[in-house]
């Protein structure tokens, strides 16, 4: 009876344990399926918040998923994608990484996390992430890209030429890729693998002109113009009307004196509709100008400036060229034409306007000049020239009174060109000796010197003045010794030189320097002729005297006593 009563409580026993290890199991697995369900739900609300633009809530949402369940890496991923996308590259980091730890073989996870290495320029660790990416998917472009960028960023050229190889033996050769890798190539300063590369083009895509323009360019950087040559007429057979092709070709057949065709390469050029004229201009700006220009050339280069002026009528360039080109022919008048042409069309090239009154002066226009020098002085106020011309003008029309003042105006405005602020100062020494105030024409003749001691034009005229006055001869006779040292055989100047020796009545040496302004053309001026008579007069000479005298009437001297010395055979002062 003991033994069954002790069987049955056994019995009992066991099954009360049996019976709390099934209730213990049930309980755990519907935690586990409650602790399931409340992430997928958590999960869920998430995703739902963050689609429609709710980033705290869905960051919150997230955060909780982690916590429900750290080692379940989707909530992490997607809080890597928002603090990604909200610029909080390290934020992201953290997220991303441990999403990868728990998942390191989803692709998604491995290319965020290559990406933000990438941003924190943490490139060692980037790269074995695209290269395991690109080993699981070969095929796949964005890959290569994302690596060779990872290569480039952190200077490693040549890894990155590498990948783009990689990728060319997946996907056949590209047009872009291979103008990548010659860039690159550049910037290793390899020549042969950029001109490796481009030829690759070339034989790639044989109707395209640009692989070939770009290795006429690395020909040219090695100075190898036959290359360069042979490379454009390929060119041209792609694309005969090129204007940037043939205008290339044309400099390179002019250098290498072939005329014939950089005439024929510069029609083309010109006559092409790619071709803007600034680059046209840049070609007559260098070659029109040159020092013995070839004549066909010449006649080539002239008329496409004409038909520059005729295309482009308000663009003062082409105007401004004819100007050059007249002014340079001493055509003085069509110079003068097409330079006013071309201040009209722009009024803001004060060089265009300078070109215009200073031939205006030289065609002797004073009072022209005087006008225009008013006009240009309200464009440029702070420009001394037009000051200067007007002055000189004023000089010239017996005006001279009228000189002062915009020679002391403009001299003001020279502020570092000594020479031409000494020739202020000349000026002034003119117009003040033509009014007879002496003491301002020499205190002006001295202050030029002062700047440009050997200005031969000042010295003679300084002398001259000071000889007709008879005052200062010792100075004016140092000074022409000078004047006639740095500019010899000029009849003008020597004939001061002897005119000076003869108010000191040093006859002889008078006679030595007027001889030889004589044989320096002074026997064509009237003035040197009269000298020369005087000269012979006081030497005892008067036959040879008086002939002097007749020749310089002959020339054109008219005087009471040019006729008087004649007449009475005797010398007038």
């Amino acid at each position: 009876m003991k033994k069954l009563i002790l069987l049955m409580l056994i019995f009992l026993n066991s099954s009360f344990i049996f019976s709390q290890i099934k209730l213990n199991k049930h309980n755990s697995r519907t935690n586990a399926s409650k602790t399931e369900f409340d992430y997928k739900i958590t999960f869920l609300n998430a995703l739902k918040e963050k689609s429609i633009g709710n980033t705290d809530a869905a960051i919150m949402g997230f955060s909780k998923c982690v916590k429900i369940d750290g080692q379940n890496p989707s909530a992490m991923y997607e809080l890597a994608l928002i603090y990604y996308n909200l610029n909080k590259y390290t934020d992201a980091l953290f997220f991303i990484k441990g999403a990868y730890q728990l998942d390191n073989q989803n692709s998604w996870y491995k290319k965020l996390l290559a990406k933000l290495y990438s941003i924190n320029s943490q490139y060692s660790k980037a790269v074995p992430l695209y290269k395991s990416l690109i080993n699981e998917n070969p095929y796949s472009e964005e890959n290569y890209f994302d690596l060779s960028n990872i290569y480039l960023l952190d200077g490693q050229l040549k890894k990155a030429i590498e990948v783009y190889d990689l990728k060319e033996n997946y996907f056949g050769h590209e047009p872009q890729l291979t103008q990548q890798k010659y860039k690159i190539y550049l910037e290793l300063r390899d020549r042969k693998g950029a001109k490796k590369e481009l030829e690759k083009w070339i034989k790639n895509d044989i109707n395209n002109i640009e692989p070939l323009n770009l290795l006429a360019e690395l020909y040219l950087l090695d100075g190898d113009h036959d290359q360069v040559i042979k490379t454009l007429e390929k060119a041209l057979i792609l694309s005969p009307n090129s204007g940037k092709t043939n205008l290339t070709l044309f400099s390179l057949y002019f250098n290498k004196g072939l005329i014939k065709q950089s005439i024929n390469a510069l029609k083309k050029s010109f006559e092409s509709r790619d071709l803007g004229i600034e680059s046209k201009i840049r070609v007559l700006i260098k070659y029109f100008f040159i020092p013995n220009p070839d004549p066909l050339l010449y006649d080539e280069l002239k008329n496409y400036l004409f038909v520059l002026k005729k295309s482009h009528p308000n663009d003062p360039r082409p105007f401004n060229l004819l100007g050059q080109y007249f002014q340079q022919k001493e055509n003085l008048e069509e110079a003068k034409y097409y330079f006013n042409k071309s201040s009209k069309i722009d009024q803001s090239q004060f060089s265009v306007w300078q070109q215009l009154i200073i031939i205006s002066f030289d065609l002797k226009e004073y009072n022209y000049v005087i006008s225009l020098s008013d006009t240009i002085s309200e464009l440029f106020p702070s420009q001394p020239i037009p000051y200067l011309l007007k002055a000189m003008s004023f000089i010239q029309t017996d005006q001279s009174q009228k000189a002062i003042e915009p020679l002391e105006t403009g001299k003001m405005m020279v502020i570092e060109n000594k020479q031409l602020k000494a020739q202020f100062f000349t000026s002034l020494g003119d117009a003040y000796n033509s009014i007879k105030n002496y003491q301002m024409s020499d205190s002006s003749y001295e202050a030029s010197l002062s700047l440009f001691p050997e200005n031969p034009y000042v010295l003679n005229n300084f002398s001259y003045y000071l000889s007709l006055r008879n005052q200062k001869l010792n100075k004016a006779l140092e000074m022409m010794s000078l004047c006639v040292s740095i500019s010899p055989n000029i009849s003008s100047y020597e004939d001061t030189y002897a005119w000076i020796y003869y108010k000191m009545e040093d006859y002889k040496k008078a006679l030595i320097w007027i001889e030889k302004s004589i044989k320096n053309g002074g026997n064509e001026s009237s003035v040197i002729l009269e000298h020369y008579g005087d000269i012979l007069f006081k030497l005892g000479q008067e036959e040879l005297a008086i002939k002097q005298w007749i020749k310089s009437k002959q020339l054109g001297l008219q005087s009471d006593l040019i006729d008087k010395k004649i007449q009475d055979k005797k010398l007038y002062e």
